[in-house]
């Protein structure tokens, strides 16, 4: 693992390699199968979404940036998920009180571990 507790990274799921690519200024600096971030940003590349609709084929470009931690706690996780022919960002995939599943561009803390993004929308 070449990436350190306290790097402002970009994940991603990688399909290739099955696992999350850690990248670090811009290189891929590690694999893994779970990491905690903090300070956590959700990135869509707008260009990138454009092609993959209209190419129907898969490519990176929706991140989960953050400050990695070591572990995290908390009781207030919610489960986030992006899909380009959906829609052009990150959303809950819990709905709301009208039925709506929420955007989400920022959260206090996630976890993600394989395809899964968890999340701390509350912080503490």
């Amino acid at each position: 693992m070449a990436y350190e507790v306290g790097q402002r990274v970009h994940c991603y799921y990688n399909l290739h390699k099955n696992c999350i690519s850690v990248q670090y200024k811009g290189k891929v600096v590690g694999h893994t199968e779970d990491i905690a971030l903090t300070d956590v940003k959700f990135v869509v590349r707008p260009a990138g979404r454009a092609k993959v609709l209209r190419e129907k084929k898969k490519n990176v470009h929706a991140f989960v940036q953050g400050i990695v931690v070591e572990k995290l706690v908390s009781d207030h996780w919610r489960r986030v998920s992006y899909n380009p022919y959906k829609g052009d960002t990150f959303y809950l995939v819990d709905m709301d009180e009208q039925g709506i599943k929420a955007s989400v561009e920022t959260a206090h803390k996630a976890y993600i571990t394989g395809k899964t993004v968890w999340v701390d929308l509350e912080g503490e």
